[in-house]
């Protein structure tokens, strides 16, 4: 009967009084997980560790930053004093260096694990990555009885040979794996058709966002915000924030705002982010009378860009190009963001962004800037109606993504006995 009650403490983390009484012993300790991914390198990112901090006791492995960019910018990281206690934190030595997130271990983490003895392991990388499979390996050496569990985002099939390989390392983590939370509904559906069990899956995001880091801006900030970069303090500006490249449906965003502003001369589109579509998108307004294409900011910057907008959108399209690459939209953080900053939020019908806003009203057909101009134009008109709707897109985040909304996901289904 201890050993009963040893597993359901384990496996749940929570009291059974029946079990308790039996036994004569009593439960206090958390379940312990272990969170290993190179996405808590960026502290803001690590806010999801401190609200799993209440449910677990955890210990975070991620990479160091050094050298690594993010929009074309190096990441800052510290370690904020309220996350001292919460949760142990360990910076490892990633190799190689010079490979992107699914192609890196991370030096040390059989140690961390020996040392740790994790009741669950989750890591947060794609199958077929190579942290994916030292994870794997690293817990049954370390922790053969804690419980696996992974996160994907991945949510389209490659085409070729790639695609035939990958293929291969879906089926071997589908026999090797535990539990699966999928950032999409596409990436659970690859998953499942490769042997992951659809019972024991979820979608969910990655990530949350903190409602005290996204504030909405007064009235006085907008207006000097637009003062700042030239434009009348009354403008109606549109917004964009990410990487400046073909697929993020950037060149049908500048054109829909161009077509409005025969008829709406104050409307403007302010992007910020970095990528090879810079040079193409200043040429279309050189003196900056209607676009401007502000620089990349640090993670925690970004509210303060999203904050003064009237509108934001997430044009994204599909990728496919001649090398047999492809990608769509895998969740879009910086909806939640936006809508967090209380700002209307729209996007394409590209990828995951349909299942992030659930909402027809403010989604638009990918690659079409008629319709994309089209849906822009059906709240122009109404400024109370936009702020009703914001405020709908608001509530919507603090019910599903705030921080606390996303461990309480993870703690639900991670801790809960298997099925």
């Amino acid at each position: 009967m201890i050993e009963k009650a040893n597993q359901q403490k384990k496996i749940t983390g929570k009291k059974s009084p029946e079990l308790e009484a039996e036994a004569g012993i009593y439960y206090t300790a958390l379940p312990k997980l272990m969170l290993i991914g190179h996405t808590y390198m960026i502290a803001v990112n690590r806010e999801k560790a401190l609200h799993l901090a209440k449910h677990f006791e955890v210990r975070v492995c991620t990479c160091d930053s050094k050298d690594w960019q993010v929009l074309g910018t190096e990441v800052a990281d510290s370690h904020p004093p309220n996350h001292e206690a919460a949760y142990q934190l360990r910076r490892l030595t990633r190799w190689p260096r010079w490979q992107d997130y699914t192609k890196i271990a991370f030096k040390g983490l059989l140690g961390e694990m020996a040392d740790f003895r994790p009741d669950i392991v989750l890591v947060e990388n794609e199958p077929w990555s190579l942290l994916r499979w030292q994870a794997r390996f690293a817990s049954w050496l370390a922790a053969p009885r804690a419980e696996f569990a992974e996160f994907t985002w991945e949510n389209v099939e490659r085409p070729g040979f790639r695609g035939r390989l990958l293929k291969l390392f879906y089926l071997a983590a589908g026999v090797t794996g535990g539990r699966l939370i999928c950032g999409n509904a596409n990436a659970r559906d690859i998953c499942v058709a490769a042997g992951f069990p659809a019972t024991e899956t979820m979608v969910a995001a990655q990530l949350g966002v903190s409602l005290g880091d996204h504030p909405p801006a007064s009235p006085s900030e907008r207006e000097a915000w637009r003062t700042s970069l030239g434009w009348p303090s009354n403008s109606t500006v549109l917004g964009f924030c990410g990487r400046l490249v073909e697929e993020k449906g950037l060149l049908e965003l500048a054109e829909a705002t161009l077509s409005l502003r025969e008829n709406h001369p104050g409307l403007r589109l302010a992007i910020v982010g970095e990528g090879v579509l810079r040079s193409r998108l200043e040429a279309m307004d050189p003196q900056g009378e209607w676009l401007k294409v502000l620089p990349a900011v640090q993670h925690r910057e970004i509210p303060a860009f999203l904050n003064k907008l009237d509108i934001f959108v997430l044009p994204s399209k599909p990728m496919k190009n001649a090398n047999g690459e492809v990608w769509e939209e895998q969740f879009g953080h910086v909806l939640i963001e936006s809508m967090a900053c209380g700002v209307l939020t729209l996007g394409s019908n590209s990828g995951a962004i349909p299942e992030v806003l659930s909402d027809d009203s403010v989604t638009f057909h990918h690659s079409d800037p008629e319709h994309l101009a089209a849906t822009i134009r059906s709240w122009l008109h109404d400024d109370h109606q936009r702020r009703l709707k914001a405020e709908s897109q608001k509530n919507d985040c603090i019910r599903k993504w705030t921080h606390e909304s996303v461990a309480r996901q993870y703690y639900n289904f991670l801790a809960s006995p298997a099925l």
